[in-house]
């Protein structure tokens, strides 16, 4: 789990959006619609808000890092056809 960590921070291929309050063990994901996320791939500049992205409950840190690879993991063998469903 390290290495595939380390393999994405290094290419920048991280996708979630994370709150991580200072000298906590927890952190906060932000989740986004569907609607949100395919009406918004046609605009790359100023994104109209949509739906607010919802906050989760606090989860532990390598929580959060098995979910980024789990996805990372999900686009690449275009498990889902189109990936509607994966974070972009």
């Amino acid at each position: 789990m390290r290495n595939v960590a380390k393999r994405l921070i290094e290419k920048k291929e991280l996708k979630l959006k994370v709150f991580w309050p200072a000298y906590s063990d927890t952190a906060y994901l932000f989740l986004r619609s569907i609607k949100s996320t395919k009406e918004n791939n046609l605009q790359p500049f100023k994104r109209k808000i949509i739906e607010n992205d919802q906050q989760t409950n606090s989860m532990c840190l390598s929580k959060i890092l098995f979910i980024e690879i789990m996805n990372n993991w999900i686009r690449r063998q275009n498990v889902f056809g189109e990936c509607m469903f994966c974070i972009v």
